[in-house]
């Protein structure tokens, strides 16, 4: 993905937000209405910046088993 010059990422539509995840186009508009990913709106156009779906990801993120903390 390129780098504009003002240096972030271009918003993505829909389709390549959709590839980005690995999910289908449905399940991000499904992740839209229910406002668990941030959206940029333009006109009637729906956009997505990289930089969230980073941090969608990070947000599903589950610990690793050594990330656990083991209560005795």
């Amino acid at each position: 993905m390129a780098v504009s010059d003002h240096g972030r990422r271009p918003p993505l539509d829909v389709e390549q937000a959709a590839a980005y995840l690995s999910v289908t186009p449905r399940k991000m508009r499904r992740l839209r209405e229910q406002r668990r990913i941030r959206t940029i709106k333009i006109g009637r156009d729906l956009r997505f910046d990289p930089d969230d779906l980073d941090e969608y990801l990070e947000q599903c993120r589950e610990p690793a088993a050594e990330d656990w903390k083991w209560e005795s």
